[in-house]
């Protein structure tokens, strides 16, 4: 039925080109048509069928486009004469007349637009058919198996079946002999599918070739006169972009125990001439699972702005920092440890001693340090057992029975990543400052216990007399910011004292109330604007399923376990620095610097088994030959993922 519609949109402008010839007329043209499709095909044009293309291409020689509009089909005229009707109806109709809105003024004509079935609109649009042969060749086959030394002795039981009768058993293994000439054997015909015409391989690679006489194409060298093996003398010829000859790579890269690419480059150099050599054992090297466990390197992300915990202005030690420095060993041979409190705004120090690492002796320190500096609102540490024994404790409390017999406030407890004691500098940075003072103060002596805590005492005021800014010379403040000056603040909240009807009263208190303000504008102006953001690149890549290294400072690097990134934890700046990554024994957070991307996206097949081993055979040449799965990278490079990850 479209096309029908299409033939009578065609007769149609036939018909006015002759009435325009016959009549010597000069007007503009007015074409309407019911079908929405026939409009459509009209309108577009482009890639149309043979028999609707040539239709549409004489109407819009013979009219042009615009000219071209929808007629609903109760106002259509030519309906009446096409759908039947007798000559009563089509005297009534006038049918000869035309339309009444016909006669109308051209702004009520039936302008209208339909919007057209694509379904029948694209049955007519050319179908186009793209062939692609894919070259086959027969070394292709070989490319089963994962290594160059497999695929050899595959050649070689292949001419020892051809050689001896099939019915005929003979199981004894490869011998040198039968691996050299399969070894030839698969490099003849690696060169005869690679290099048809050898007089065009002369003109094309510019060098001095020949075929031996076992068929195998040779290069001439200058050393033909060196009285060397004839390997060595003539290289044999082979393409650096054949997988099979990636696969011979990789062996001499192992055999070489892992070797660099300029003595991967003179190993091969003994026996062959390969055409573009130093790309393909670059890209060998580079893909190699083993070295680039050895040689990766750990991620690097940018410094995270400051959390406003430590930039706001609040009480002393209000957020803590806590850790443990040590151990120490008294004058009685027994060891103690130095329990780290310092404070996140104004870096004040305070020390406590401890006698053993346990959750009870982290207690007695805490409820020590509230008693003595107030009841801090955050705690930051580490992951110590101490410490996370503390906050499990805490966490069973019942705060609803607390917070209705005494108002004071829960303690927060935020814990660093693991194994990324960098979370923690402005902690750690006090701990190194400790050691420095007691290495120079102690020396080799042993004290008592009562000795030691005095000596941390007067440590800790020594800390805290710390100048925090550069010391200029001033008349105005000639007094550098120390913690000390906020450690005897405290609460600096005197409402109630200014209602004093006093008037020195109200005067002292004012005066002291504006040195306080002014020492919190000191730290704003003096210590706070000093902590800049340094410039640090982002060189981090990583994304959820790529498989990364692990990386530990109590372990050797070959004993590093290998991980599945599940999550990418952001900051509040929209830089991630904390993954949330699966090994074989469970999940575990690690900071991104900890880990090392081996560049290999997440295949949906891979497990994470307890056991190891298989013989499976693979088809990259890359890995270790038994224990290996191709894959492809995000950038589509095919690369080598274990079939069994050994966790």
């Amino acid at each position: 039925m479209p096309r029908l519609e299409l033939i009578a949109a065609l007769l149609a402008t036939r018909l006015c080109t002759e009435a325009k010839y016959a009549l010597q007329l000069n007007c503009k043209e007015y074409y309407w048509t019911d079908s929405s499709i026939v409009l459509a095909w009209i309108r577009r044009g482009i890639g149309l069928n043979v028999f609707v293309h040539n239709r549409v291409k004489e109407i819009t020689d013979r009219s042009h486009v615009d000219d071209w509009h929808h007629v609903p089909g109760e106002l259509n005229p030519a309906d009446l004469p096409s759908r039947g009707c007798n000559a009563e109806n089509l005297f009534k109709s006038r049918w000869w007349e035309g339309p009444d809105w016909l006669k109308k003024s051209q702004e009520l004509w039936p302008y209208c637009e339909v919007p057209p079935d694509e379904s029948e609109v694209n049955k007519e649009i050319k179908k186009t058919c793209l062939t692609i042969q894919e070259v086959y060749r027969f070394t292709d086959r070989f490319l089963y198996f994962g290594k160059y030394s497999k695929i050899v002795r595959t050649v070689a039981w292949c001419l020892r079946f051809n050689k001896y009768d099939c019915n005929r058993q003979n199981k004894k293994d490869i011998t040198a002999e039968e691996y050299e000439k399969a070894e030839n054997r698969l490099l003849c015909l690696i060169q005869r599918e690679t290099y048809g015409d050898i007089d065009e391989v002369k003109t094309r690679l510019k060098l001095d070739i020949f075929k031996d006489s076992k068929n195998i194409i040779r290069v001439k060298t200058r050393l033909t006169l060196s009285g060397d093996t004839e390997n060595f003398v003539t290289p044999m010829l082979l393409p650096g972009t054949n997988s099979i000859v990636k696969r011979l790579v990789h062996q001499s890269h192992v055999l070489g125990l892992h070797t660099g690419t300029q003595t991967l480059i003179n190993i091969l150099r003994e026996e062959y001439w390969i055409v573009g050599i130093r790309k393909l054992a670059k890209t060998v090297v580079r893909e190699c699972i083993i070295c680039k466990r050895h040689n990766v390197k750990a991620c690097t992300v940018p410094l995270a702005p400051l959390p406003a915990d430590r930039v706001t202005c609040g009480v002393p030690f209000e957020v803590t920092g806590v850790d443990l420095a040590g151990p120490l060993y008294l004058k009685s041979g027994d060891k103690c440890w130095i329990v780290v409190f310092t404070c996140a705004t104004y870096r004040a120090l305070h020390l406590e001693l401890c006698s053993s690492l346990s959750t009870e002796e982290f207690l007695l320190s805490l409820r020590r340090f509230i008693a003595r500096r107030g009841r801090p609102r955050i705690i930051y540490s580490d992951n110590g057992t101490n410490f996370r024994g503390t906050n499990n404790i805490l966490s069973t409390v019942n705060w609803d029975d607390v917070s209705s017999k005494i108002s004071i406030q829960k303690i927060s407890w935020h814990f660093i990543p693991p194994q990324a004691p960098w979370w923690g500098g402005w902690w750690e940075r006090m701990v190194r400052t400790i050691k420095e003072i007691l290495r120079r103060v102690l020396g080799k002596a042993a004290l008592l216990e009562k000795e030691l805590f005095t000596v941390l005492c007067e440590t800790e005021a020594v800390i805290n007399s710390r100048p925090l800014t550069y010391i200029v010379d001033s008349t105005e403040n000639f007094k550098a910011l120390t913690p000390a000056m906020f450690l005897k603040v405290g609460n600096t909240s005197t409402f109630d004292l200014n209602q004093v009807k006093s008037p020195n009263l109200t005067t002292r208190y004012s005066y002291i109330e504006k040195i306080n303000t002014d020492l919190q504008q000191r730290f704003r102006s003096e210590y706070l604007s000093l902590l800049v953001q340094k410039n640090t690149k982002n060189e981090n890549n990583l994304q959820p399923g790529d498989i990364v290294l692990i990386g530990s400072d109590d372990l050797k690097r070959v004993n590093w376990p290998l991980g599945l990134i599940l999550e990418i934890c952001l900051g509040v700046d929209n830089v991630g620095r904390v993954a949330r990554v699966k090994t074989a024994k469970g999940e575990r957070v690690r900071a991104l610097q900890r880990l090392f991307p081996l560049e290999l996206s997440r295949l949906e097949s891979i497990q994470f088994p307890q056991s190891s081993g298989s013989n499976d055979k693979v088809a990259d040449p890359t890995l270790e030959p038994d224990n290996l799965l191709t894959k492809t990278t995000r950038s589509g490079r095919p690369v080598k993922l274990p079939r069994r990850l050994n966790l």
